[in-house]
């Protein structure tokens, strides 16, 4: 486990792949929860590319990318807040919501979520450009997940657009 400051907040990331790595293993295989979204076009390291070649399809990996937890020179704890994952693309922020092809990854978050007690939040930014203070996050909370709901309707969110300089001030409050 790693931890790493982040406008001021302690993060611990949580590195979710195989145990022989000596990280957490999360694996939920889903049962008629509908089609899997195509392959990312991309893998990110060794373990990925093993991971394509050996491990059902059926079975859903999912990283988990920060648990926030404590702010820097807390004495508290370290009681995890919330689970947070990142999203990235060129989409404007304003227009980029969580895409129902990822349900499979969306839904065993929440689960781990809903087991831990903590909120399921995702932060979307826009992928290869620096971040600023005056860049764009696009911050959700995942309140509901649905697979048997109409498209459109499978993940039920709050959401609100704010700057980074926002985030930094006013975190953990600014999340919806």
């Amino acid at each position: 486990m790693i931890f790493e400051r982040v406008f001021g907040i302690v993060l611990l990331k949580v590195s979710i792949t195989i145990i022989c790595q000596k990280k957490l293993l999360f694996i939920v295989k889903f049962v008629g929860v509908g089609l899997v979204k195509p392959v990312n076009r991309y893998t990110s390291n060794e373990f990925h590319d093993w991971q394509r070649m050996n491990l059902p399809g059926s079975f859903v990996m999912q990283d988990v990318d920060t648990w926030v937890l404590v702010w820097s020179g807390s004495n508290t704890s370290f009681e995890p807040m919330g689970l947070v994952e990142l999203k990235r693309s060129t989409a404007a922020p304003i227009v980029w919501t969580p895409y129902e092809a990822d349900l499979p990854n969306y839904l065993a978050l929440k689960k781990l979520a809903d087991k831990a007690s903590l909120p399921l939040w995702v932060v979307y930014f826009m992928k290869d450009q620096v971040i600023t203070d005056t860049s764009q996050f696009h911050l959700f909370k995942i309140t509901k997940i649905d697979a048997n709901a109409s498209a459109g309707k499978k993940i039920e969110y709050v959401h609100k657009v704010v700057t980074a300089a926002d985030f930094r001030k006013g975190f953990p409050t600014v999340m919806p």
